[in-house]
């Protein structure tokens, strides 16, 4: 055998080897927990996927995500690319993702069989009253009775039924919100141990979000009042002005949008506040989410801004989770946030209340759901993360009604509405399926918040996804 012919079999074996290692492993992982998201699955074989060349698209991403020892190699090139550059006083860089989605629930697969589980989940003879609500108790803390659905949320996927695997690929996304998902492609700025979303401005994104909401107000009762909270995200705030020179004006952008109001919509300001207090914990480090005291110095703006006395901060039991990475990190794998996780401080509720999310039916949940402090995702600790919708009923007898119409954003921020209202709707419009106008007028209720944080007015596809409950 000549060197030529032994060059080529060295060349070939390795790879001939390697695909067909990968065509006889076991694909039986199904989430990246290095990357915090769900693994594609394999996708079904039909004449349409073929002609349209859908299905050879889709399986180039399920072979990408389940390649051997993929896991391996992703924390590898992370650490590659950590070497890149000159190293200076701040160590910096900017990095670019692609294929984020903001306008879409994320839910990793296990949570998607969840949901599939609790469509099962009928739950009869729900009463009206505040005291007789019969309900399952679902992901509760350890203090309360458990009485949970048939199949446990942490069903491994192998044990699911088929028929609920079909459902589940119906949920990815559905089809009638096909259309208005819009694929987001981000930057992010790491400075040191901070990872900031970077934010680009958008005329038509702002006038498209304004003209929504101005839409709703035509739609639904005069006297029902509209509020709008839009917030800032941690780079606006950061004190290098050559960092933030790097993203968009947030305070402009959000002048924008309020300037395109109708005279029914309520501006609240919450930026003033959050700049003010901005050399406190106010957004997580490896998240883009604020952190709960972000979202209570936002609550005291509302408050005052309806002409309430805000809680004192003080007056809650604090509680904590520490060693949070989130989603920002998960993007990154940055060693030096990696080195400095998150602590998630929890201000417990001290009204009496119940909590109950709707998908087939009711299931009674905890605002605090602690279940979630010992997952990836514990943000999801706030409101038992997105779900379509949620009520909240309390011992506040005042008759006042609001709905919180939100990105997840707003989940920090409702538990410290309790001690103000009779009943809080939660409403996210990615899941919600009903239409919003006429939901809100069956409940009767008075105020409606929209809360979301600036960066869904960087494009039209959040302010799509609110039409379509307009439309449903």
């Amino acid at each position: 055998m000549n060197k030529f012919n032994l060059n080529i079999i060295l060349f070939i074996l390795p790879i001939t080897l390697l695909g067909f290692l990968n065509i006889i492993v076991p694909k039986t992982q199904t989430v990246s927990e290095i990357e915090n998201r769900s693994l594609k699955s394999m996708p079904e074989l039909t004449l349409n996927s073929i002609a349209s060349g859908d299905y050879f698209r889709d399986f180039e991403s399920y072979f990408a995500d389940h390649f051997l020892m993929r896991e391996n190699l992703v924390s590898l090139g992370m650490g590659i690319r950590e070497l890149k550059g000159v190293k200076t006083k701040d160590e910096v860089s900017i990095v670019t993702y692609d294929g984020a989605n903001i306008f879409e629930s994320q839910m990793s697969l296990e949570e998607e069989i969840e949901v599939a589980i609790l469509d099962e989940v009928k739950i009869e003879g729900l009463d009206d009253s505040f005291d007789n609500e019969k309900t399952e108790t679902y992901m509760t803390n350890e203090t309360e009775t458990v009485n949970e659905p048939s199949v446990q949320q942490e069903t491994p996927v192998e044990e699911v039924k088929p028929i609920e695997k079909e459902a589940l690929s119906e949920k990815e996304p559905s089809s009638e919100n096909q259309e208005n998902i819009e694929k987001k492609v981000g930057s992010v700025l790491i400075v040191n141990n901070k990872i900031m979303e970077i934010f680009t401005s958008s005329e038509a994104g702002a006038k498209a979000y304004a003209g929504v909401i101005n839409d709703f107000s035509d739609k639904v009762d005069s006297n029902i009042k509209i509020y709008s909270m839009l917030v800032p995200t941690q780079i606006e705030f950061t004190a290098r002005e050559k960092y933030k020179d790097l993203s968009s004006s947030q305070k402009d952008a959000i002048k924008l949008v309020n300037d395109k109001f109708n005279d029914r919509i309520e501006p609240v300001d919450v930026y003033s506040a959050l700049k003010d207090n901005s050399d406190q914990y106010l957004y997580f480090r490896s998240d883009h989410h604020w952190t709960a005291l972000g979202a209570y110095y936002a609550y005291t703006s509302f408050a005052r801004h309806t002409g309430e006395e805000p809680v004192p901060l003080d007056k809650y039991e604090v509680d904590k989770v520490e060693n949070y990475l989130g989603s920002l990190y998960s993007i990154t794998l940055d060693k030096n946030v990696k080195k400095s996780p998150d602590t998630i401080y929890l201000y417990k509720p001290f009204t009496e209340h119940e909590y109950h999310i709707y998908y087939e039916g009711p299931l009674k949940m905890n605002v605090l759901d602690m279940s979630h402090a010992t997952k990836e995702r514990k943000y999801r600790i706030f409101m038992s993360g997105d779900r379509p919708w949620g009520r909240i009923r309390t011992e506040i007898k005042n008759g006042k009604k609001i709905a919180i119409i939100k990105d997840s954003y707003g989940n920090a921020f409702v538990p410290f509405l309790i001690p103000h209202y009779e009943e809080i709707y939660i409403i996210d419009p990615r899941q919600f399926k009903q239409n919003i106008v006429t939901f809100v007028e069956e409940k009767e209720i008075d105020e409606v918040m929209f809360l979301n944080y600036v960066m869904v007015t960087g494009g039209a596809g959040f302010a799509d996804t609110i039409r379509v409950m307009m439309n449903n």
